[in-house]
């Protein structure tokens, strides 16, 4: 009986296995793609048929991205931009996401809708007025504007997603904390907060790399060199007549490593807090 039970267990995860394959092949297909062409030289990125792997793979490419943009810089302008914007929508998160899931106040429900059907509309829709806002407050061409910008648009997922993971929960711990007199606050930072750290980390995680990868307003409101993210630099290998295709992929390459190094630290964490966040 054991020995059946083992066996349709295991034809189980082979079947499982068969059918999750094809989707991960899928999906690390143009990851592939990417470190394949960005090992090409310009002439192999041109062959047809295409070329899957290069014959003789071109490492001086990664050398050569670096000396024809100043890749550095707009991967250090992409890191302020980002950690600022993370840092000012998950304090801005974090009070409003509490208030929200633990008190009651008229419209409650109504704002929850509001911030989630916001996220269906795209930044590009009000590029134009948003724009005309930062120059009329003086911040155009200035990472505090694009901080200030990429924050708004991601504190409404972060106070939606915050408030369904303190929501889960359980409020015996903080009123034994009111019991012994500590405030709202104190309440917050010394018991929610702790416990409520795999959300945090999501949120982090999340507004950083939205952050990182966000072109539209880097370009619109970034016109200085030395201040453009790395999504609008490596736009600067499109030409009018022809694209590097092999730099254009190894400057990815360079752009992808930062995040994929931070979710590779924080993936436990992320996972946990997108699940518990989830569930409610």
């Amino acid at each position: 009986m054991k020995l059946l039970k083992r066996t349709r267990r295991n034809r189980r995860k082979w079947i499982a296995g068969l059918i999750v394959l094809p989707i991960y092949v899928f999906i690390l297909f143009p990851f592939y793609v990417m470190i394949a062409t960005a090992l090409k030289s310009i002439k192999e990125v041109y062959t047809y048929p295409p070329l899957f792997w290069s014959v003789q793979p071109q490492w001086e490419n990664f050398v050569q991205v670096w000396r024809e943009i100043p890749l550095g810089n707009f991967m250090m302008s992409s890191l302020i931009i980002a950690s600022g914007a993370t840092v000012l929508a998950t304090l801005c998160a974090i009070p409003a996401a509490y208030a929200l899931a633990r008190m009651s106040f008229p419209g409650r429900a109504f704002w929850l809708q509001t911030m989630l059907v916001s996220q269906m509309f795209s930044p590009v829709i009000i590029i134009v007025p948003l724009f005309k806002l930062i120059v009329l407050l003086g911040l155009n061409d200035s990472y505090t504007g694009l901080i200030i910008a990429n924050a708004a648009f991601d504190v409404t997922f972060s106070v939606w997603l915050l408030t369904s993971y303190f929501q889960s929960i359980p409020k015996d711990m903080e009123e034994a904390a009111f019991v012994d007199g500590c405030t709202r606050l104190g309440v917050m930072f010394r018991i929610v907060l702790p416990l409520a750290r795999p959300g945090v980390v999501t949120v982090v995680i999340f507004v950083f790399i939205t952050t990182w990868n966000e072109f539209m307003m880097a370009l619109t409101f970034i016109t200085s060199p030395e201040k453009k993210m790395i999504t609008v630099g490596l736009f600067q290998l499109v030409g009018k007549f022809e694209v590097q295709w092999n730099l254009l992929a190894a400057g990815a390459i360079f752009g992808v490593l930062p995040t994929l190094i931070l979710f590779m630290l924080i993936q436990k964490q992320l996972i946990k807090g997108l699940v518990a966040g989830a569930v409610k």
